[in-house]
């Protein structure tokens, strides 16, 4: 779910669990950062252009949903 919300001085769109994470003090939003390795073994790194909650991505929500 897509949500507005205050970051540093700005107002994006988020990506998080449901509309109760507004103000939560686990909703951390940044870009999600890919990393691959190509077949000849480069490392490959981009970025979402969109923001998303951390905590979410990385560790599951930590509220019942």
């Amino acid at each position: 779910m897509m949500i507005k919300i205050l970051n540093e001085h700005k107002i994006i769109t988020c990506d998080v669990a449901n509309e109760k994470c507004e103000g939560k003090i686990c909703l951390v939003a940044h870009k999600y950062i890919h990393h691959n390795k190509a077949l000849n073994g480069d490392s490959i790194t981009w970025q979402d252009k969109h923001y998303s909650c951390a905590n979410r991505n990385y560790h599951g929500c930590p509220e019942v949903v």
